[in-house]
């Protein structure tokens, strides 16, 4: 007999990816221990502004201060996170977490929980890129060693597209001029096109369903 899932599918949360600028991006990280470091290291690593606020920090951290990190040492006040986008809140004390979880919700601040995921208002995904292309990856569970599982094998196959995606980049910038727009982005934007412009007939097809003035203007001839 087969087990009723409808409360399991019911329970489910849904989430929405996002890609965020990083260098325009304001993030306050409350608490100096391990369970933020990683977290941490993610958004500094990544270009964000970073200001962390801590009574004591681990070592770790003041090795963040050469790429930018700020450490506050102190204990938290509400002004901490009036000019941030984003506040990590790492802390073990569970009524100061819910001092600042209430605070993020009346500034209408984005927070995460980096005790609890389902606590908080989203995940920082497992994250990597190539040279065109940037992904990121997690599972709805929070299981951050099955997301690099998951990104490492996502990464093998991207990578067979990373130059291709490169070309046409410039390529769908150009279309967006001419009339044919959607047709040219549509048609450059398949395993077909891919498919010719490996073989070395990239010039060739589009000429075969678009005129040559067209053709000159993408490829700049």
């Amino acid at each position: 007999m087969l087990k009723d899932n409808r409360e399991n599918i019911q329970d489910q949360l849904n989430f929405i990816f996002l890609s965020l600028i990083s260098n325009k991006i304001n993030v306050g990280l409350i608490g100096g221990g391990k369970g933020g470091l990683i977290k941490a290291r993610t958004f500094i690593t990544k270009g964000c502004n970073l200001w962390v606020l801590s009574r004591e920090f681990i070592d770790e951290f003041h090795e963040l201060e050469d790429l930018g990190a700020k450490l506050i040492k102190g204990d938290y006040y509400e002004d901490f996170i009036r000019d941030k986008h984003i506040i990590i809140i790492a802390v073990d004390d569970s009524k100061l977490k819910e001092k600042i979880k209430q605070k993020c919700e009346i500034e209408y601040k984005i927070f995460i929980d980096s005790t609890d995921f389902k606590s908080g208002m989203g995940v920082v995904p497992a994250q990597r890129e190539i040279e065109s292309i940037s992904f990121s990856i997690h599972t709805k569970g929070g299981n951050p060693k099955a997301s690099i599982l998951l990104l490492n094998k996502i990464e093998k196959e991207l990578i067979g597209y990373d130059e291709f995606v490169k070309v046409i980049n410039p390529i769908r910038n150009r279309a967006k001029s001419l009339n044919k727009k959607l047709e040219i982005i549509s048609f450059i934007t398949t395993e077909d096109f891919k498919f010719f412009y490996e073989k070395g007939y990239m010039h060739e097809v589009l000429l075969l369903f678009f005129k040559e003035k067209e053709v000159n203007c993408l490829l700049q001839k």
